[in-house]
């Protein structure tokens, strides 16, 4: 197997290249063109493998190498080229040679997205001390037919030239810095994850040299571990984050990838051409066969740490006494207890020369002692006495173990349990990216914790001494996730995707995963969905229930909220709310005023969320952080002003059906001018909908957002395809503002249609709106019980009419006006159908009013009465303005009732 990528460092000495070798490198080739470059240096050769390379490839390397007579091999290690770049692999002087055996050595250039890199490298690092000449560098990288890499001035250059897999001229781009103390490589930006919608991603890997041991040589010491499969802990901690599952499967041939004589893949490869799996974990060589059938992820290497906590004091000598009571111990207690009171109460129910007696002889044995087997007090007094010996045998154990080895601490898994424990953090000095990342980690559990940090300059050799008084800690994946995270995701335009998932060792396992995925596999897609379509205002049906949690439970988050709406008020004066409205359940007319107290607080909302995500506790930050990225999302802000247009609209209606003095002929008039107005907008959108994006507009720009509509696909097969209509405008005119007045149409016209406005009918009879005797008549038979016959009734309609035919007065166009003028004596039928008009109810804000007032009545008072006199304190509360109810009409009633008690004055 020829292995892929080579990198080698030069002191000061002359290089000639020859010419350009061709793309598929040849190991024989590589050889050839160090050869033709000259003759390695009389220096000690320090070999670092990078990847799953054998000894017999390095040992055959070594050989073909030039090299000058006294040239030796000084080491031949496993270090990853991670230890060399957070310098735990420093050497002080001669030719250090870097052997990569899989495309991971450093991470490509950004703008060469559309290959991999499959080629040789070079890197070139002079010892300490030693510069690198800028003649020799450009002699170098002129003529050299692979992607270099240099020092200049002890910054790290990543040199590329134009190469088939990637069609882009000769680059340079700076990739870290060179010091004394190491290489230090640039970390990406911490990306943000997505959700991956439960997708199941199988897995396959080889369990690759399960008997050999790989021997790490670092500046903490010298370490042997054995080669284990891919670690796949930190892939599960993703599975939970990005929300996708796991199938882990061990492939049965022990074959990476070949092909057959008819072309077939075998193997690890053929798993994946086949269909097999979704993802492979393995050290496999990126060959251009192999680069043809899979696809290779961009491995982005993982500096990961040692991570133990130092084990807590010795607890006093009272507390290491009582400390060995466990719970299994009082339970051996209890049951031993029971097992005596068991036989005793046994022994009382059956006869000391019966059955019993006679099995516990031939279990015990025949030759028993007189006493024994006629005395019963010694039988159980022996009982108890083996009871006793065994706990007090199991406490001596337990208590022996904690004066030896200390009382074992509680298991410490997340990161608060560390920070709240009385465990140290032993980090090694040279983890500098851990214990930066450390002081930049923000929060009071990260505080704690940078106050427990101890640097152990040998961690290694002191994990290996006996009785050290270390151990490690269940917290690997919490505390590095971040941090590893910002390493594993790459993000292109906002979107994750799935082969960007690449998986590392552990510490101390120096082996990277070059990760091959299916050629044409549909989860290479961006698995981040658009935002819902707002057609029921789902989204802001969740942040106003929840009072936008910034004024709810907690009276921290309600002065912050103050506060902020305070200085909004100072800087616009004509504000005139500072306080948001509860999204009532049963009080209608509030829910309208709530969503417009909202957008007017918006600003302060904002501020406020911001301020939050600085707080202690963890819970209020990440609410705040997932409320505020809610807040700046395009589509909810144009949703929030599109239902504030819309509440706006309804907000006159519903205050009329809030009046208690309205008939139902002036609600019918409000209804029908309120769905005309809806339905104009609905038939003429563009001038609202330019409305609203002026508005959402000016928000977005205090907010940084820019109101665009999201992409869309093409060709929509399985629903409606409204996403592709052009701009802005059009994109939130079909998806967000039509069908939000459509439903709102449809549920008032389902609410007060003609089905339920037949009572309405009766308005027929107001002299305003008089109507013949066949368009009342269906209405007037309702009530035949509390009218006179059919005939009369129509008799006294058709005086009605004629009353009011040539009459000079105006007409009155509600019912309590028209009871007014309606002779009772002379048309009774006519009075008493008016007066049902008159009172018949609009809506039902009265028994909702009288409902919410006996939840207060009961709840104030909080004492149990009768019925009668709930409603009457009910009643006192709706009607406070009753002049008749005075301290003096009050007292006189409760004079009128006798009492059996006598008052001496």
């Amino acid at each position: 197997m020829g292995w892929l990528l080579v990198a080698v460092v030069f002191p000061i000495c002359s290089v000639c290249c020859v010419d350009d070798v061709p793309w598929s490198v040849p190991f024989s080739d590589v050889i050839s063109h160090l050869t033709a470059a000259g003759e390695l240096p009389a220096t000690p050769l320090h070999v670092l493998p990078c990847g799953n390379i054998s000894e017999r490839a390095l040992t055959g390397l070594l050989r073909r190498l030039p090299c000058r007579r006294g040239c030796t091999v000084a080491e031949l290690c496993r270090p990853c080229h991670q230890q060399l770049g957070a310098g735990l692999y420093r050497p002080s002087g001669g030719i250090l040679l870097l052997w990569a055996g899989s495309a991971d050595c450093l991470q490509p250039p950004e703008e060469l997205t559309a290959g991999r890199w499959v080629t040789t490298d070079l890197l070139l690092l002079p010892p300490d001390g030693m510069p690198c000449p800028a003649a020799l560098s450009a002699r170098v990288f002129d003529r050299a037919p692979f992607p270099l890499c240099a020092t200049f001035d002890r910054d790290v250059w990543l040199i590329w030239r134009r190469h088939t897999y990637a069609a882009a001229d000769g680059g340079a781009r700076l990739i870290g810095k060179a010091s004394r103390s190491g290489l230090d490589l640039m970390i990406p930006a911490l990306a943000q994850s997505t959700d991956m919608l439960g997708t199941k991603l199988r897995v396959r890997f080889l369990n690759n040299y399960p008997y050999v041991y790989c021997r790490s040589v670092t500046k903490d010491g010298i370490c042997r571990h054995p080669l284990r499969r891919p670690e796949t802990s930190l892939l599960s901690v993703l599975s939970q984050r990005l929300n996708f599952t796991l199938e882990l499967r061990q492939h049965r041939r022990r074959v990476w990838g070949v092909q057959d004589a008819n072309g077939t893949w075998r193997g690890l490869v053929g798993s994946l051409t086949r269909d097999r799996a979704d993802l492979a974990l393995g050290g496999l060589t990126m060959t251009a066969e192999r680069a043809t059938a899979v696809h290779f992820l961009d491995v982005l290497s993982v500096v990961r740490s040692v991570f133990v906590t130092r084990r807590p004091p010795p607890l006093s000598a009272y507390r290491t006494v009582i400390a060995p009571l466990s719970p299994a111990l009082w339970a051996l207690v209890v049951l031993s207890l029971l097992l005596v009171a068991a036989v005793l109460a046994l022994q009382r129910t059956v006869r000391y020369d019966s059955a019993l007696m006679e099995a516990f002889q031939v279990i015990v044995g025949q030759d028993l002692y007189a006493d024994v087997n006629t005395s019963q007090q010694k039988l159980f007094t022996g009982m108890w006495m083996v009871a006793a010996l065994i706990i007090s045998c199991v406490y001596t154990s337990q208590l022996t173990s904690y004066l030896i080895r200390g009382v074992p601490a509680r298991p410490v898994e997340t990161l608060e349990q560390l920070a709240a424990s009385n465990l140290q953090l032993a980090v090694s000095p040279n983890n500098k990216v851990f214990l930066q990342w450390l002081d930049e980690a923000p929060g009071a559990t990260f505080d704690r914790l940078r106050r427990k940090v101890v640097l152990e300059p040998c961690i290694n050799d002191t994990l290996r001494q006996s009785g050290a008084g270390y151990q490690r800690a269940h917290v690997f994946e919490e505390a590095f996730f971040q941090y590893v995270l910002a390493w594993m995701l790459r993000v292109q335009n906002g979107s994750l995707h799935r082969e960007d998932l690449v998986v590392s060792r552990d510490s101390f396992l120096t082996t990277l995963l070059a990760i091959p995925v299916q050629k044409h596999a549909p989860y290479r897609r961006p698995m981040n969905s658009l935002i819902g379509r707002l057609t029921n205002a789902g989204l802001l049906q969740k942040w106003l229930g929840d009072r936008l949690y910034v004024q709810r439970r907690s009276a921290a988050r309600t002065g912050a909220c103050l506060k902020q709406a305070e200085q909004l008020r100072e800087k616009e004066p004509e504000q005139p709310r500072k306080r948001l409205v509860t999204l009532c359940e049963t009080r209608f007319l509030e829910r309208h005023d709530s969503i417009i107290v909202f957008c007017e607080l918006l600003p302060a909302v904002i501020m406020c969320l911001e301020e939050m995500q600085s707080w202690h506790s963890s819970d209020t930050r990440s609410r705040a952080a997932q409320l505020l990225g809610s807040l700046r999302s395009p589509s909810f802000l144009v949703a929030l002003f599109t239902l504030e247009v819309v509440s706006a609209a309804l907000l006159p209606v519903s205050r009329a059906l809030q009046a208690k003095s309205i008939d139902v002929a002036t609600a019918a008039q409000g209804l029908d001018a309120c769905i005309e107005t809806l339905q104009r907008w609905r038939d003429e959108p563009e001038e609202q909908v330019a409305n609203i994006l002026r508005r959402a507009d000016a928000v977005a720009d205090d907010l940084g957002v820019t109101i665009a509509p999201p992409r869309c696909p093409a060709r929509a097969t399985h629903r409606a395809n409204a996403g592709n209509c052009g701009d802005r405008a059009s994109y939130y005119r079909v998806n967000c503002f039509l069908p939000l007045l459509s439903g709102t149409l449809e549920q008032m016209r389902a609410r007060f249609g003609q089905n339920q406005q037949v009572s309405l009918k009766l308005c027929g009879l107001l002299p305003a709106q008089l109507k013949p005797w066949t368009e009342v008549e269906a209405v007037i038979l309702r009530y035949r019980q509390l009218l006179d016959n059919e005939e009369v009734v129509k008799a006294e309609h058709s005086i009605w009419l004629s009353m009011w035919k040539d009459a000079e007065e105006e007409r009155p166009g509600c019912a309590v006006a028209a009871l007014e003028k309606c002779p009772q004596q002379l048309l009774p039928n006519i009075s008493v159908l008016l007066q049902i008009l008159a009172a018949l109810p609009v809506s039902t804000a009265e028994p909702e009013r009288f409902f919410s007032r006996v939840n207060l009545a009961a709840t104030a008072i909080r004492a149990s009465m009768s019925e009668k006199r709930l409603e009457a304190i009910c009643l006192l509360q709706v009607y406070r303005r009753c002049p008749d109810l005075t301290v003096e009409t009050v007292l006189q009633e409760f004079s009128k009732k006798p009492r059996k008690k006598t008052f001496v004055l």
